[in-house]
């Protein structure tokens, strides 16, 4: 619709040239050099992870980096569409004119030519295979080239059709998402905080090159499940920050975990893959330790608040890829706590959770522990995919965490294998030998009720979830469900 609207404003009013170039600049050139300054505000309003849109809306920074990317290919293509006219023009009265026009200083010809290769850059830089190949030189890069065209666009503009005022509405948006960052969510600047405190922070390696960060913050911190955060690890570098989700629930009343309420500290809990960079550095210095200690600066939270759904949907099924189960932890943590004390309208919730190794269980062992053994088998159930293994696989190593869990039965007869402990608890099942067909799978986990699904994974993943429940809405359709509603969870950006 918008892209319709925009096609419409550019268009649809002729005409497009004047009769001579010296009566002034084309229409067309006009119209869509006014829109594209126009939208230089919402631009930046879409871009910081503090804005406004947010505070309205509850959608985190995460989803409006979508608009974001989709508002600045339209201004890119309202540029080029901006730029097509003068040179059309001036070409067709002749090649002299155009040559003099684009050498005269101060011509829109001759100051438009920087902020428009610089478009070009920040558009070109920011498709995905070139973003995510290098992501710390592309936010780097990205950011500084904004801010050179920025400056740029009050040269060529000129203050043309008061074209300058979208400008300094840019700015003050600007200032507004920065010093929100700074002085309300950046842990050592913030204004409820001690400045220029960091939290203790621990790592421990994991298996599958995946090590756990365990960081110390004051107990009246709060988040909401699937929100994430910005580290900055003071050892490594003080200008970096990396976004990590929060694979832990905040502290409640009700918590599953038995903890003291009067102890003055929480723990926030993340599962983080070893890259490259900063990832990489901090699992090979945690070789060595078993538990790193470092200091680190909390940028927090964000993301999209999450919708109650323990009290809109009976069933909700959590479908994770990876460690990008950390996404779904919480969430799991969350509705237990709410169907232990009666609090919602939830009776079941389904866990599916595709791995590639057995031994990537002991991630959130701890966390399945608490559940498993405060819900009832008929409320949590799960479904664990081992992809690369088979049931007799010598890498099936995960016995003694598997009898931790102790999984409902009596704690004096464990079981003295990982299929003779599963076999104790209906309510988990491990599958091995391949990836779940999931337009098969998600069906029949579909009831007549009100039916969540959450799924945090790579995206070939979503894309299959996505497709799964459109084709379920046939049900609804006919009376078989009262709903089903999707809900994804995105880990680039």
């Amino acid at each position: 619709m918008s892209t319709a609207t925009l096609t419409i404003m550019t268009f649809a009013v002729p005409p497009y040239y004047r009769a001579r170039r010296g009566f002034g600049s084309p229409p067309l050139a006009v119209r869509t050099g006014l829109v594209s300054a126009a939208l230089i505000p919402l631009l930046i309003a879409l871009a910081g992870k503090v804005n406004l849109i947010s505070l309205v809306t509850g959608y985190g920074h995460e989803k409006l980096n979508v608009m974001h990317r989709y508002v600045a290919w339209m201004m890119f293509i309202l540029s080029t569409v901006h730029t097509i006219p003068f040179f059309w023009q001036e070409g067709h009265e002749g090649s002299s004119y155009i040559k003099a026009k684009f050498y005269a200083a101060g011509a829109f010809e001759y100051t438009g030519v920087p902020p428009y290769a610089l478009a070009f850059f920040l558009v070109s830089l920011s498709l995905p295979p070139v973003r995510c190949a290098a992501y710390e030189t592309f936010v780097i890069s990205h950011i500084t080239a904004a801010i050179v065209l920025f400056g740029l666009c009050f040269w060529h503009f000129g203050n043309e059709g008061d074209s300058w005022n979208y400008l300094w509405a840019t700015m003050a948006l600007w200032l507004i998402q920065i010093l929100g960052r700074v002085f309300w969510k950046m842990s050592t600047l913030r204004l409820s905080e001690d400045w220029f405190e960091g939290y203790p922070t621990t790592i421990r390696r994991l298996p599958g090159n995946v090590f756990k960060l365990q960081v110390t913050v004051p107990s009246h911190w709060t988040w909401h499940a699937g929100q994430h955060v910005f580290i900055k690890f003071l050892r490594l570098n003080i200008f970096e920050s990396h976004p990590f989700t929060i694979a832990s629930a905040p502290r409640t009343g009700s918590s599953l975990a038995q903890e003291k309420r009067s102890e003055p500290a929480s723990v926030m809990t993340f599962l983080v893959q070893a890259r490259t960079g900063s990832t990489r550095k901090l699992f090979v210095m945690s070789e060595s330790v078993s538990d790193l200690q470092l200091s680190t600066v909390i940028d927090d939270p964000y993301g999209t608040v999450d919708r109650r759904y323990d009290r809109c949907a009976e069933e909700v099924v959590l479908v994770a890829g990876g460690n990008e189960i950390t996404a779904c932890i919480p969430r799991l943590h969350l509705l237990a706590q709410a169907m232990l004390y009666d609090e919602c309208v939830t009776q079941h919730v389904r866990l599916a959770w595709m791995i590639k190794s057995s031994e990537q269980v002991d991630w959130v062992v701890e966390d399945l522990r608490q559940v498993l053994t405060a819900i009832t088998p008929d409320k949590v159930t799960a479904d664990i995919f081992v992809t690369s293994e088979q049931p007799n696989s010598k890498k099936l190593n995960a016995q003694s965490k598997w009898q931790e869990l102790e999984l409902r039965g009596d704690s004096q007869t464990r079981s003295t294998s990982s299929s003779q402990a599963l076999k104790e608890y209906e309510g988990v099942t491990m599958h091995f030998g391949g990836r779940p067909n999931l337009s098969k799978l998600i069906p029949s986990f579909i009831g007549r009720s009100r039916t969540a699904v959450i799924g945090c994974g790579p995206e070939s993943l979503k894309i299959s979830l996505s497709n799964a429940i459109a084709a379920l809405q046939r049900r609804v359709l006919v009376g078989q469900a009262q709903a089903i509603s999707l809900h994804t969870e995105a880990f680039d950006w």
